[in-house]
């Protein structure tokens, strides 16, 4: 009885581990900012106040696009722009709670500068700098 106690002890900090998938620290914080309709007269002024959405966060490190969500997210959408507003990359994925990880082909690593994230009724816009 005490060797299966162990054995399960055991495969259960190692799969808890495992599922724990981590950000590395040199990853770079893309700070990415939600942008507003320009068409949004129809829209009422005099909302009750709502405390911030916590969107999720985005790091890049090489050729590894992390998405960081505190939440299960359906479809949302990643467009990758070069300096020119060319769209490089473009693609719909559900995300886990936790940290997805995108691989992007060099051309687009090379080439980014913006980047998009839409999803539900957020679309959220940055930088690589």
């Amino acid at each position: 009885m005490k060797r299966l106690i162990t054995i399960f002890f055991a495969a259960f900090l190692s799969l808890s581990a495992f599922a724990e998938f981590v950000i590395p620290e040199d990853a770079i914080d893309l700070q990415l900012v939600e942008t507003e309709s320009l068409n949004n007269d129809d829209v009422s002024r005099d909302k009750p106040h709502k405390s911030p959405a916590l969107h999720p966060s985005i790091f890049y490190l090489e050729n590894y696009l992390y998405v960081s969500s505190s939440y299960y997210i359906d479809e949302a959408q990643i467009i990758i722009r070069d300096e020119d507003g060319t769209i490089i990359y473009n693609t719909v994925s559900s995300l886990v709670s936790g940290v997805s990880v995108f691989i992007l082909p060099q051309n687009v690593a090379d080439d980014m500068y913006s980047i998009e994230f839409i999803y539900g009724d957020h679309d959220l816009f940055g930088f690589y700098s």
